[in-house]
C-alpha cells in the first residue's frame, strides 16, 4: 500500500516489516519508539509470540536487547553511578554491558563512554542527559587544548 503524506511517497508493507524499520532506524526514531512498536503490535495480537521473541535483525545486524534496572544518579555526596531503579530501561545488550563496564572503571570513565562513543547513540532520557553533559564536556576540553595549544605556538 502506498501513501502521499505531504508530498512524500510512503510505502506500508506490514507490521513486521515496520517494527524491522523501526528498530533499523532506531537511532533516527529513538529504541524507545522501536520498543514501543513491537510492545504496540505485540499487545494488539499483531504479531505471535515466536515473532517477537529474541533478536531483532535491524539492518542486516542482530540486535540483542535486553532490559537495565540501572540509571546514572548522583548520590548525597555527589558521586555519579549506575544505580538500581524499579523502571526498566531497555538497551541493546553491547550498550549496556559497555555503560557497566565503563562506570565500575569509575563516574569518569562511564561520561567520558557516554560522552565519546554514544554520542549518536539514542538512549533513555537519564543516560541521554549525562550523555550530552559529557559531550558538551569534551567539546569545550577539546577546544580549549587547542586554543592553549596556539597560544603557545604563537609566543
Amino acid at each position: 500500500m502506498d501513501i502521499n503524506s505531504d508530498g512524500v511517497l510512503v510505502r506500508i508493507y506490514g507490521i513486521a516489516r515496520t517494527i524491522v524499520d523501526c528498530f533499523k532506524y532506531r537511532n533516527k526514531l529513538g529504541l524507545d519508539v522501536a520498543v514501543e512498536a513491537l510492545r504496540f503490535a505485540r499487545a494488539r495480537k499483531r504479531i505471535s509470540s515466536r515473532q517477537a521473541e529474541g533478536p531483532v535483525a535491524a539492518g542486516g545486524k542482530v540486535l540483542e536487547m535486553t532490559t537495565s534496572n540501572r540509571i546514572p544518579a548522583l548520590t548525597p555526596r555527589g558521586h555519579l553511578v549506575l544505580a538500581p531503579t524499579d523502571e526498566a530501561r531497555t538497551l541493546a545488550a553491547n550498550l549496556q554491558e559497555r555503560l557497566e563496564a565503563a562506570f565500575e572503571r569509575g563516574a569518569g570513565h562511564g561520561l567520558l563512554e557516554l560522552g565519546i562513543c554514544e554520542v549518536g547513540t539514542a538512549l533513555p532520557a537519564e543516560f541521554a542527559y549525562w550523555r550530552d553533559l559529557a559531550g558538551r564536556y569534551v567539546t569545550t576540553l577539546c577546544t580549549s587544548a587547542r586554543s592553549a595549544s596556539r597560544i603557545r605556538s604563537i609566543s
